[in-house]
């Protein structure tokens, strides 16, 4: 009982999918991996380059009761990079 033309290029379609699933699956978790890390750099110089953000930081940090004066726009542009 043989396989017909049909049969076999079947066959060599399914085999060939699913090699190429098989290669593409670690390709899509380091790109996952990698838009993190950019989103982590991103996020790390915004911190960095806005003064505004450190003096928040560092109110945070000591629980300083100045944080009342800072202004909710402000609070809220801080929270909104986190």
């Amino acid at each position: 009982m043989g396989l017909t033309l049909t049969e076999w290029l079947q066959v060599i379609g399914a085999v060939i999918a699913l090699l190429t699933f098989w290669k593409s699956v670690p390709e899509y978790i380091k790109q996952g991996t990698s838009k993190r890390a950019e989103q982590f750099l991103l996020m790390h110089s915004r911190f960095r380059e806005n003064r505004d953000f450190q003096k928040i930081c560092k109110m945070l940090m000591a629980h300083d009761a100045g944080l009342r004066d800072v202004p909710p726009a402000r609070k809220r542009q801080f929270s909104g990079v986190l």
